[in-house]
Parts: C-alpha cells; sequence; structure tokens
C-alpha cells in the first residue's frame, strides 16, 4: 500500500502471477517440444503461441506501474497490464462479495442507474451494471470491500452521473 496525498495504492499479490508465468512458460516450452519431435501440428503451435502470451502478460502484471488499483477521491483506477478504467465514486450503487464454488469469493461492484436524457434509452438499459474487479490487490477480499464502501461513502456526492469519456 502506497500512501500520498489522498491516493491510496494496493497491488496484487506477485507468488500468483509468478506461478501462472512459470505454468504458461512449461505449457509453452511442451508445445514446442511436441513441434520439434512430431513436427508440424496446429494444434501444437497454437498452443505455444498462446501460452507463451499468456506467460508475458503475468510477468508484466508484476510491475507495480500496470497493475494496482488506485483510491482517489474522485473513484477508484483499475490498472492491468492491457487496459486501465477509472470508475467515479458517484457511478457505483455498492461493492459486495461474489461467492464461488469451494469458498472463493470475487468483490464485485453495481454501478448505478444512468438517467442521462442525452443517451437513448436501449443504450442505458443495455449497459452491464454488476462488474468484478480482477483481483483482490493483496487485501482479503472482505477487507477490500470494506475500503471500497467506506471510501465510496466518504467521496460520493450528489446523484449519480455516468462520464462517457
Amino acid at each position: 500500500m502506497d500512501r500520498g496525498s489522498e491516493v491510496v495504492r494496493y497491488f496484487p499479490d506477485r507468488g500468483k502471477f509468478i506461478t501462472l508465468a512459470i505454468g504458461c512458460a512449461l505449457l509453452s516450452l511442451t508445445c514446442l517440444m511436441k513441434l520439434v519431435i512430431v513436427g508440424f501440428s496446429v494444434a501444437a503451435t497454437l498452443g505455444a503461441g498462446f501460452f507463451l502470451l499468456g506467460s508475458i502478460n503475468c510477468l508484466q502484471s508484476l510491475d507495480r506501474t500496470r497493475c494496482h488499483i488506485e483510491l482517489t477521491p474522485v473513484g477508484f483506477i483499475e490498472r492491468s497490464p492491457l487496459r486501465q478504467r477509472l470508475v467515479r465514486w458517484s457511478e457505483v450503487d455498492r461493492f459486495e462479495l461474489i461467492p464461488l464454488p469451494q469458498k472463493y469469493v470475487w468483490v464485485g461492484y453495481r454501478l448505478a442507474e444512468c438517467d442521462d436524457p442525452r443517451i437513448p434509452r436501449w443504450v442505458r438499459r443495455s449497459r452491464r451494471r454488476d462488474v468484478s474487479l480482477a483481483d483482490t490487490y493483496g487485501l482479503d477480499a472482505r477487507e477490500l470491500v470494506e475500503q471500497l464502501n467506506t471510501w465510496r461513502r466518504q467521496f460520493r456526492q450528489g446523484n449519480a452521473t455516468i462520464s462517457f469519456e
């Protein structure tokens, strides 16, 4: 966790990404060995490429500047190697735990209703409202939900206004 001027950052657990990177690299190596020993195969070629890209993505996730969640007075920014997204506190109704099989949970949030008359009604209805975070960022899921709800209550202002920047 990094405390700056009203900014808090949480970083994902590195062990998970290292394990996944090693696993993907081993599977890619297995596919490459099949190509060398048996000969050309579309499945082995696609498998080698797919798992090599997975390994590279996991290694990029170890970079703390590319992969974290940042809590600010405006909202939270979820950064990953391939994208970043800003969600304003006014856009979120609540954060909650999403139960999964075998006692696992995800952290999810429900977006507020968009009532901007400039946006057609069919677009407002088609927007997905239940969203999950990519990680728990080194925290227990319940602790992260409490943190996010605390920040949302503290900095949420006025009615929900969803921006399309």
